[in-house]
This record gives structure tokens, sequence and C-alpha cells, in this order.
């Protein structure tokens, strides 16, 4: 009877885990998000799957699936035009409805919630030659301070995500000034606080076809992991 109790402890406490894990992964950053009562399959990397639009919590762009849904979210429905409103919302037919406009539709979501990101996101390079002492310490102080950040190191750059920006500095440049590569990137990597990594393998091909040449998006990214 002991046993039996002890099993049914631990049955409960694993669902609430599982629950909270659950909730967990639901409320992360997505790119964008597809609304749909039914199930859909296949969809990229970085996107959610939710019922209803109200479970999005912050601006993001979202595709309703069905023109059933459609139309009771639409501000002035129009078959014609696939544009719910002008906060990113848009509409496809779904899959049994229509295949090849849902398909479409789909692949024009994603292109159109990328060009969201670079639209949104700030990027400033900074050239180590041309900055003084006192920009030089505001960096440190922002690699150094205990506010996560997510830092995305390839051969030639830094790239690092903070407050919904992105600034990137050049490692030959600052070779070229007398620092030691290997040295600054050991430096990031003892704050804890630091996301780092050194590839961008964690992508999947599709997104990387999506990003182009944006590598200094990379960080962003890694924040959805």
């Amino acid at each position: 009877m002991e046993l039996h109790k002890k099993i049914c402890i631990l049955f409960v406490f694993l669902i609430k885990y599982v629950y909270i894990f659950c909730k967990i992964l639901n409320t992360m950053e997505k790119i964008g998000y597809i609304v749909s009562k039914n199930k859909i399959r296949n969809i990229m990397e970085g996107f959610g799957v939710i019922t209803d639009v109200n479970q999005i919590t912050t601006p993001k762009p979202y595709l309703v699936v069905g023109i059933g849904e459609a139309r009771k979210l639409a501000d002035k429905f129009s078959i014609l035009n696939h544009k719910l409103n002008d906060k990113g919302g848009f509409w496809t037919f779904a899959k049994n409805e229509k295949r090849n406009e849902y398909e479409r539709d789909l692949e024009e979501f994603y292109k159109y919630s990328f060009n969201n990101i670079i639209n949104n996101i700030k990027y400033y390079y900074i050239n180590i030659l041309n900055i003084n002492l006192k920009q030089v310490k505001k960096i440190i102080e922002l690699l150094n301070n205990n506010e996560r950040k997510y830092i995305y190191c390839n051969r030639d750059m830094v790239y690092v995500y903070y407050h919904n920006n992105i600034i990137g500095f050049s490692l030959a440049l600052l070779e070229y000034s007398g620092f030691s590569r290997q040295k600054t990137i050991a430096k990031i990597k003892r704050n804890k606080s630091n996301i780092v990594s050194e590839n961008d393998g964690f992508l999947s091909l599709r997104i990387k076809e999506y990003l182009k040449n944006n590598k200094y998006l990379v960080p962003y990214f890694m924040s959805l992991q």
C-alpha cells in the first residue's frame, strides 16, 4: 500500500512537470504563428502553431488557416485579399479547401515573417578602428554584465543579440588592433550570462535559405532555442 501511494505521488509530480515544461515551450518567443483549429504538420522551426489568436501575447505575424475562421477575424473580409488587418494578420485556405493556395500562402508568410525580423531588429556594426576609449568601455561593460545575451562568433565576426538589438564587430580588426581573437572569445565565454555559439549548425537548411547573407541574425535564432 505504501509503495502504491509513492507511485501515485510520483505520477502526479511527473504530470505537473510535463505541464510546466509544455507551458514554458509555448511561451517561448516565436518568429510567427500559424492559427488553426486542425492539426498542422511540417511547420518550419521557430514558428508556433496555436488554435486561437488570443494565445499570441506579443506582436507577431500570424496566418489563420481556413476560410471560415478568416471570415470571423477579418476587419473587412475579401476572398481576393489575404490580409486580415494591418497588424501582421493574414489568412489562407485550409489544405483540404485549396491545397496549392495553402502551400503558396504558407511560403509567402514565412518570407514576410523573416523580413519582419530584419526590419525590426536593429543592427549596429562597430568599426573597432573608429571608436574612442569611452565606447570601448561600453562594449566591455555590455559583454561583462549579468543580463542574458546571445552571442554568435564565427571566424571573422562577433554578433551580440541584446534587448532586440544586435551589435557586430570584426575579429580581424580586433587582432589588427593588438588583441587576441582566442583571448577575446575566451573572456566572452567566461561570463555565464553570455550564451555563446561558434557555429550555426543548429539552424536548418530552410532557415539558412531565408536568412541568406544576414549572418548577424544568428544570435536572434539562438534566443528561440
